[in-house]
Parts: C-alpha cells; sequence; structure tokens
C-alpha cells in the first residue's frame, strides 16, 4: 500500500511514520499490506509527486505554508480526484475537517488520538467510502433531467453526512421543495429552472437531490458563521420569488437535525412538513 503523507510539521510526520510503520507489525487486518510512505512537507512538493507517482491513499494536514486549507485540499484533490483523503487535524479544527470531508475528504484523525487501530480502520474505510462515493457520482445516481442526484444517490451520501454530524456536533437541516405547477408551460423546463434556482440558492456545499416527480431534498450544512441560516434564508427567497410569477409554486419543509439525539434520514422526512411559501 502506498501513502502519501502531507505533513510540514517534522515531529508529526515522523509519528505518523511510526504508526503506519507498526500498523505492518501489528497487522490490524488480514489484507494488509506494507505501508510504502513518501513524504511531502507543502503542496507544491505533494503535488510534484502526484504528477508521477500514483497512491493508495493520502494523509493531509492542510494547514500547509502559504496556502489556506480549504484551498489546499481542493487543490490536491483536483489533481488527485482517484485517491481517498484522510485529513488530519488539531482537536481545535474538527470544524474545519469536517468542512472538508463534505468537500469530498474520506475521514478525519485527531492528531492526539493518532494509534494504530484508529489509523488502519480510518485507512482501510476511506478506501472502500472513496470507491462507492465514485459510483456514486457516476450517472447511475444522477437524475437525467436535472442534474441533481437521484433519490438513491442523495438518501446514500445524506445519510453518510448525517453520521458525520453526529460526530462533531454539526447542524444540519433537511429541506424539501415541492413544486405545484398551474399552468400549461413544459413541465421539464420548469423542474429543470426549479433545480438551478435551489442549487445556485443552496450554494456548493449543500447537497441536492431529485427525490420525485416534483419534490427535491436538500441538506444544508452549518459551515460557520450561521451558513446553515443565512442558506435557509437564500432558499425561502427562492420560493417566494419563483411562487410570485403565478404559474407555479414551490412550498418548503424543514426538519433541523439534532447532533445530540440524531435521528435517521427516514426520521427527518416524517417530522418535514411543507409550508407554502409568501407570494
Amino acid at each position: 500500500m502506498r501513502v502519501l503523507l502531507i505533513e510540514s510539521d517534522l515531529d508529526d510526520a515522523g509519528f505518523l511514520k511510526e504508526a503506519l510503520t507498526e500498523l505492518e507489525e501489528r497487522r490490524y487486518s488480514q489484507t494488509w499490506m506494507q505501508a510504502e510512505i513518501t513524504h511531502a512537507v507543502d503542496l507544491g512538493e505533494a503535488l510534484a509527486v502526484l504528477a508521477s507517482e500514483d497512491f493508495d491513499v493520502i494523509l493531509l494536514d492542510p494547514n500547509l505554508p502559504d496556502i489556506s486549507p480549504l484551498q489546499c485540499f481542493h487543490d490536491l484533490s483536483a489533481a488527485a480526484p482517484r485517491i481517498p483523503i484522510i485529513v488530519l487535524a488539531g482537536p481545535e479544527e474538527e470544524p474545519l475537517a469536517a468542512r472538508l470531508i463534505r468537500e469530498g475528504a474520506q475521514d478525519f484523525l485527531l492528531k492526539t488520538e493518532v494509534d494504530c487501530a484508529p489509523l488502519a480502520r480510518s485507512i482501510r474505510n476511506a478506501i472502500e467510502r472513496h470507491r462507492v462515493f465514485a459510483a456514486l457520482r457516476s450517472s447511475a445516481f444522477i437524475d437525467d433531467l436535472t442534474r441533481a442526484y437521484n433519490p438513491a444517490g442523495f438518501c446514500a451520501l445524506a445519510e453518510q453526512n448525517l453520521k458525520l454530524a453526529a460526530r462533531v456536533a454539526d447542524q444540519v437541516l433537511l429541506v424539501t421543495a415541492d413544486l405545484l405547477s398551474y399552468g400549461s408551460e413544459d413541465l421539464d423546463l420548469i423542474l429543470i429552472e426549479v433545480a438551478d434556482r435551489l442549487r445556485h440558492a443552496a450554494g456548493d456545499s449543500s447537497l441536492i437531490g431529485r427525490l420525485g416527480e416534483c419534490r427535491f431534498g436538500i441538506l444544508v450544512f452549518d459551515t460557520g458563521d450561521g451558513e446553515a441560516n443565512s442558506t435557509l434564508n437564500r432558499l425561502e427567497r427562492t420560493a417566494t420569488s419563483f411562487s410570485a410569477r403565478g404559474h407555479a409554486s414551490i412550498s418548503l419543509g424543514i426538519s433541523n437535525f439534532d447532533s445530540t439525539h440524531p435521528a435517521l434520514l427516514e426520521a427527518l422526512f416524517e417530522t418535514n412538513a411543507p409550508q407554502p411559501a409568501s407570494a
């Protein structure tokens, strides 16, 4: 197994190398192979290595010199879309790690809690989840008309994100948007427009799917500074302005995911009662 470790702190890098080496000695998985470790101290070095070599997994401390953590992750994932990334975070960086998972990382580990067993489990699960998520993002799980996720894709990704929210105590909102068309306009064109409007209002960090012929679901995450409430306000304004045109209306339903008493996605749908948008 080939591991790319991207870590600017040499002491932390040395500790992680020891942990990876110890994995082979303890064999936490019957299928575990010896870890071949390549260490990069900054993003430029990592990108240069990725241009000529392939890896099974990337361990990333996103706090690298001269680049923001989010941009660092985006540049790395763009350069290595087929390689699962595990984020290495300090104890105060769980919100950042959770944000990066929603952006596409497969897991995160707190540096203060890195040990052989959780490291082995995280790597094994990250490789498997990356394979599953790649399949979910394929055309089989995308609605042909609106290019949103179809019900199977939305529900699978939503369940994974709710598990993460329970782990890091994040606020998550499940918003449903139901379309009622009054006129004779082409329904397909209306649905495409609604999907585009909802996607624009929800932003890149939200998850959107077409759950039925005229129903959409949006999973909204709190990425900091009250972003979940801001996103909800944008969705409400979008529904109101669309409904004011008169030929169709959008009603929104909202459920709040409580990380202290986490519920399954099915339970959130059951408590999600649509409310007509005001004109």
